[in-house]
C-alpha cells in the first residue's frame, strides 16, 4: 500500500530544501529514521516548531530517499484531522477494525498536526494504540506539531 496522495504531492517532494543550522539535529534524526534498514533506535521522532519552520517540508525532502530504499514499505502520509474523519466515520459506519487493520499494518506512517486532537480523548486513545501496534511490528512514525508531547 503507498500513500493516498495525489500526483500533486508527489512532486512536492521534489522541491529544493536546504537545511539550516538550527533545523540539523531535527534532520539528522529524521535522516536516521528513515535510512535504517533494520529497526531504526527510536523508532518515533516527535517534531515541533510554530507554523511554518518547515517540520512538513523536511518530512518531504527526505521521504524520497526512504522510499528508494524500502520500496516495498507499506505507508501513510496524512494529518490528525484527516486520522480523526476516518476513525470518525469508521465509528458510525462500525467499520473500526477495518480502519485499524488500514493503518496498523503500516511500515511508516507519518501523522502532521497532531495538537489538532488535543481535546478528542476517543480519538487519542486510537491514535495510541496504532502507534503501539505499529512501533510493536518495527514500524517507524514521525509525528508533528506545533506544540511540545504532553
Amino acid at each position: 500500500m503507498m500513500s493516498k496522495s495525489g500526483p500533486s504531492q508527489q512532486q512536492s517532494f521534489e522541491t529544493p530544501f536546504k537545511i539550516l543550522k538550527e533545523y540539523q539535529y531535527a534532520s539528522t534524526a529524521v535522516t536516521e529514521l528513515l535510512h535504517s534498514l533494520e529497526t531504526p533506535d527510536p523508532q518515533l521522532i516527535y517534531l515541533y516548531g510554530p507554523s511554518g519552520c518547515g517540520k512538513s517540508a523536511l518530512i518531504h525532502h527526505l521521504l524520497p530517499e526512504y522510499l528508494a530504499l524500502h520500496p516495498g514499505a507499506e505507508w501513510e502520509l496524512l494529518t490528525a484531522s484527516e486520522f480523526a474523519a476516518r476513525f470518525a466515520l469508521a465509528s458510525s459506519n462500525q467499520q473500526i477494525a477495518d480502519f485499524q487493520k488500514g493503518l496498523r499494518g503500516l511500515d511508516l506512517l507519518i501523522l502532521e498536526d497532531v495538537h489538532s486532537l488535543e481535546n478528542r480523548s476517543h480519538t487519542q486513545q486510537e491514535l495510541l494504540s496504532t502507534l503501539d501496534d505499529i512501533l510493536g511490528q518495527g514500524g517507524r512514525i514521525i509525528v508533528s506539531a506545533t506544540k511540545p508531547p504532553g
